[in-house]
């Protein structure tokens, strides 16, 4: 191999440089990979706002456990109902689906309602709970 002396005046070598249609390549290779990233972004972040609806349904389901149980404390529902909302408890634990959980807790809702007719404002506080669940739901089936 020759050893080759530069000096300051002298002209660099002339680099390689890609053709034509190798620009082309890289260019479509950097587009593509855009894309690519461009399309896992987006699924990352939809399947971020599906967990966040679906913490929603969950947050409206236990809201109504609680307003279930106040409801029957209020009016002083006879001791047997008590172990029967603990059901409904049961079954909502139980229930790994959200699409689930949110019908045990509607039917937990309609269940206690003719326990609490008496009280037209644990009525209200259960009608508010069914449609936090109903909007909840509607909200999470729109983002599937």
């Amino acid at each position: 191999m020759p050893y080759e002396i530069r000096r300051p005046g002298d002209q660099p070598r002339v680099k390689p440089r890609l053709s034509a249609l190798g620009r082309r390549v890289v260019a479509m290779a950097l587009l593509l990979a855009l894309v690519i990233a461009g399309v896992a972004y987006a699924r990352t972040q939809a399947a971020n706002r599906r967990e966040e609806l679906a913490q929603q349904v969950v947050a409206a389901v236990e809201r109504s456990a609680v307003v279930c149980a106040n409801a029957l404390a209020a009016v002083k529902a006879p001791a047997g109902t008590v172990a029967e909302l603990q059901s409904f408890l049961s079954r909502l634990e139980d229930s790994s689906d959200v699409i689930a959980k949110a019908e045990v807790a509607q039917e937990m809702i309609s269940w206690c309602l003719p326990y609490a007719e008496s009280s037209p404002a644990q009525v209200d506080e259960l009608h508010g709970a069914r449609n936090r669940i109903l909007l909840a739901v509607e909200r999470y089936n729109a983002a599937r």
